[in-house]
């Protein structure tokens, strides 16, 4: 624990030659500020939040693309590389999925003739996974698929297409900063200095 000093005047009892004495004294232990708790306690609401909201969007998605033989998840692939092929490490990085992950899902899709491996000419170990012509038949219903998904989640609440795009970039912001940041255990206080 670090040592301050304070001032003290002298007493009746002491030398008076007019002059202070300095006294050694422990500091108060550093506390969470009310803001720092108010601020982990929103982030947990939203973390809650996020959660929920994922799960509920799986479960709609599921729902409106039953009929078609595909997940969510190929929902997503699909919508991924609908205007250029990708290879499977980049499509894990927008998906949010590991490669092992990808690879399956990849699989059941080129099993359904919805895509197809391609050369890489960047990489000829990481082949290029593209949209075959079914695939882009696929992702012109899964577009329309698309409005009634976003309608089921935003119709009523008077949301712009730049509210989205903050709420969106906020999301963003966060992510990439977990991602940049080292894996160890931080006080709130650490996280106000950083910023």
């Amino acid at each position: 624990m670090r040592r301050t000093h304070r001032r003290v005047r002298p007493s009746a009892n002491d030398a008076s030659d007019g002059t202070t004495r300095r006294v050694a004294t422990r500091a108060a232990p550093a506390r969470r500020s009310a803001p720092g708790l108010a601020l982990l306690g929103s982030f947990q609401h939203l973390a809650g939040e996020i959660f929920r909201m994922n799960g509920r969007l799986l479960d709609v998605a599921d729902s409106l693309v039953q009929d078609l033989q595909v997940t969510p998840t190929h929902w997503q692939i699909i919508a991924i590389i609908r205007n250029e092929p990708l290879a499977m490490a980049a499509i894990g990085r927008c998906v949010g999925l590991r490669r092992q992950s990808v690879l399956h899902n990849v699989r059941k899709l080129e099993g359904l003739g919805i895509v197809e491996l391609a050369n890489n000419p960047d990489h000829r170990r990481a082949s290029l996974i593209r949209l075959t012509p079914a695939g882009h038949k696929l992702m012109e219903k899964l577009m329309i698929r698309q409005v009634e998904l976003t309608t089921r989640f935003t119709a009523g609440l008077g949301l712009s297409a730049t509210d989205m795009d903050n709420l969106a970039s906020t999301l963003q912001m966060m992510r990439e900063r977990s991602e940049r940041r080292p894996h160890r255990h931080a006080s709130l206080g650490d996280a106000r200095a950083d910023r």
